[in-house]
């Protein structure tokens, strides 16, 4: 059977990461990245694959997936704007992962080696879950959330849209985590976060409102 074709949205160092996860996973074919920063025609090439813009890569909207391989700030409205010229998204599980057959996954998210996805989780679209995360039974992940190396969220926690959430973090159970949050790497979040914070430490605490970017 002919392998899906794949372009990565993003050209950076966490887009090779997400190369390595689409060359893991059986029946994806890695064709290109699609990257903003180059002008169009550059002929940039990464990985020996091209490197083009979403206005040169359109016309493979109808026959090939993408998936996210941007972080930070922008990566909601990169994949906004992805989706508004027609392409479509694929999950990514890789096979060196154990996620429960009643987890719901949704269209773009990857999830790296490792991982641990119990019953009854929710994960929204565009999720980021890099290797080693554990996550607990009757998990809610939001829309465009990110989690670093590591994190550990205990059952029936919910997660806000767009959160990022640090390396090594662990999260107690029936905790709430806002929208827009950071949660720093290492913390341990015992209780509720509102949005729009950032929390650090062991237990975590509020150290700063954030601006959310648009």
């Amino acid at each position: 059977m002919e392998p899906n074709k794949i372009l990565i949205l993003g050209a950076g160092v966490y887009a090779e990461e997400v190369a390595d996860l689409v060359f893991d996973c059986e029946g994806y074919q890695l064709v290109g990245f699609i990257d903003e920063f180059n002008p169009p025609g550059a002929g940039v090439k990464k990985m020996n694959l091209p490197v083009m813009t979403l206005g040169e890569a359109v016309e493979f909207s109808e026959s090939q997936y993408i998936v996210s391989g941007v972080g930070g700030s922008k990566r909601e409205a990169f994949i906004l704007r992805a989706i508004g010229l027609g392409f479509r998204f694929v999950a990514l599980v890789h096979p060196a992962s154990v996620v429960s057959k009643s987890a719901v996954i949704g269209m773009g998210t990857a999830i790296r080696a490792g991982c641990v996805v119990a019953a009854n989780v929710r994960i929204g679209q565009h999720v980021m879950i890099n290797r080693g995360c554990l996550i607990g039974h009757d998990v809610v992940i939001g829309d465009f959330t990110s989690l670093g190396p590591g994190v550990n969220i205990a059952g029936k926690t919910v997660i806000g849209t767009a959160t990022e959430i640090g390396m090594g973090a662990i999260i107690i159970d029936n905790v709430r985590i806002g929208e827009h949050a950071f949660i720093g790497a290492g913390s341990l979040v015992t209780r509720d976060v509102p949005d729009l914070v950032q929390v650090v430490g062991m237990p975590a605490q509020v150290i700063r409102r954030l601006d959310r970017v648009e």
